[in-house]
């Protein structure tokens, strides 16, 4: 055997050599790959089927914030209708303590009594009620009094305001526009002002 036959075989098995170690390099780089795109899209797909999950936890929380609003909000409006309705019951208080009452009187057709609320007074101090046209105790009574009958100050007639007792006033009125007539008995309440006891609607005489 010659020497270039031989150095021309080891030649080839050397490239054969190079060849195979190249098939097994990207061999391998080739798995490599396949792993990497296998975990990729493994990972991908878990990531996917998490994100609606937690969208659905958020919902969910979301959902339940919205129910402790819509709880509270309710909360609040139950309590404000309490509260007005507790304010109409003590405003319609005084009135559903006034109660019709039989009258021995013969001039009397109907007699109410109750505790109708007092007028405010700018009086203080001892209390000597005063009958003069002006004063104080006359602006109040007539105040206290068309309050109870319902009369408009501008058409009430004062017919009779006097003493009645101790810190007590009768007060007979009318009204200009139907003729309706009124005994009004009234106490004074110590740093509150005049207070409506009972008020009598008299019967209409002819003539």
């Amino acid at each position: 055997m010659s020497e270039s036959n031989s150095n021309s075989r080891a030649n080839r098995h050397l490239k054969k050599q190079k060849q195979k170690k190249r098939i097994v390099f990207l061999i391998g780089l080739g798995a490599l790959f396949c792993v990497f795109l296998i975990t990729w899209i493994t990972v991908g797909n878990n990531e996917s089927k998490e994100e609606p999950q937690k969208s659905e936890a958020e919902l969910a929380t979301g959902q339940q914030e919205e129910d402790n609003h819509s709880n509270e909000d309710t909360s609040v409006n139950n309590e404000t209708s309490k509260l007005e309705d507790e304010e109409n019951s003590d405003d319609q208080k005084p009135d559903s303590d006034i109660r019709e009452v039989e009258s021995d009187e013969n001039d009397v057709e109907k007699a109410y009594e109750g505790e109708w609320e007092p007028v405010e007074t700018e009086q203080s101090g001892e209390h000597v009620t005063n009958y003069d046209d002006g004063s104080d105790d006359r602006k109040e009574i007539k105040q206290a009094v068309t309050e109870a009958t319902g009369i408009d100050s501008d058409n009430i007639i004062e017919h009779w305001i006097g003493n009645n007792g101790e810190q007590k006033v009768e007060a007979t009125v009318s009204d200009t526009g139907n003729k309706t007539s009124y005994r009004v008995y009234l106490s004074w309440i110590n740093e509150e002002g005049w207070q409506v006891d009972r008020v009598d609607k008299l019967k209409e005489y002819e003539g």
